[in-house]
């Protein structure tokens, strides 16, 4: 229990490697214990799949969350919120691995437990509808993508506090799709709405920067404020270089 409170501990605080080495620990431990399929076992697994997604490492996450979900399934009945939170796991997995079509067909797998469980305006429902409207935008399927996109949008301004950073993503997504279409112009309002959002976090992610470029390139595109718009592409591209990722 210590190894896996501890490694959880240091998960969230960034220390991913040494969390990952504790939680390892406390599932070899509880393997031996308990036996390879007991859902203890799958309860830390879970938590070594947020670990990897968190240390943007897909491949890991997808070779464990298969794990996890052939576990849930032996022990819970189809449907169950768990098993459905793992089908998000690895539809998240899949898109760090730019394979969209099977990221898309794990969300929609979740997206009817979640809307049962909690309920059809649910925040839960918002971030399936997020995720599945990513993964339509990255396959070029625009009008599916819109209709998801506005969905959780509409969700979240029911669910959730106006200037919650939340919020951001599906206008994050929405403005990238504006760009995707050409409509450079029609994109800037979105993407404005998510800066201030992103930009008042006290938590910010590498979102804020793909906020920044998606919006650099909206000015740019629309023909407004091109010094703004080299300004924030500049700080996008520090901000990944400074995480050690894309530009």
């Amino acid at each position: 229990a210590t190894y896996r409170t501890l490694g959880d501990v240091l998960k969230y605080e960034g220390q991913y490697d040494e969390g990952l080495q504790l939680l390892e620990k406390a599932r070899v431990i509880t393997e031996t214990l308990l036996g390879p399929e007991h859902p203890e076992v799958a309860a830390i697994l879970r938590k070594e799949v947020d670990a990897y997604s968190m240390k943007r490492d897909g491949a890991a996450a997808l070779a464990l969350g298969r794990r996890v979900l052939a576990l849930l399934q032996k022990s819970l009945p189809p449907g169950h919120l768990q098993i459905a939170q793992t089908h998000t796991n690895l539809s998240e997995a899949l898109g760090m691995l730019g394979r969209y079509e099977e990221a898309l067909a794990e969300e929609q797998k979740a997206l009817p437990t979640y809307e049962r469980v909690f309920g059809p305006e649910s925040e839960n429902v918002g971030v399936s509808n997020t995720n599945i409207g990513y993964a339509l935008l990255q396959l070029g399927r625009y009008d599916e993508a819109r209709q998801h996109l506005m969905r959780a949008n509409e969700i979240y301004a029911k669910t959730l506090p106006r200037d919650c950073p939340d919020v951001a993503e599906p206008l994050l997504r929405l403005g990238q799709l504006e760009l995707k279409q050409h409509r450079a112009r029609e994109a800037i309002r979105p993407l404005e709405r998510a800066l201030a959002l992103r930009q008042n976090d006290r938590d910010p992610t590498e979102m804020l920067a793909d906020v920044e470029l998606a919006l650099a390139h909206a000015l740019d595109g629309a023909g407004v404020d091109h010094r703004r718009a080299q300004t924030l592409a500049g700080r996008a591209r520090d901000q990944w270089a400074a995480a050690g990722g894309r530009p």
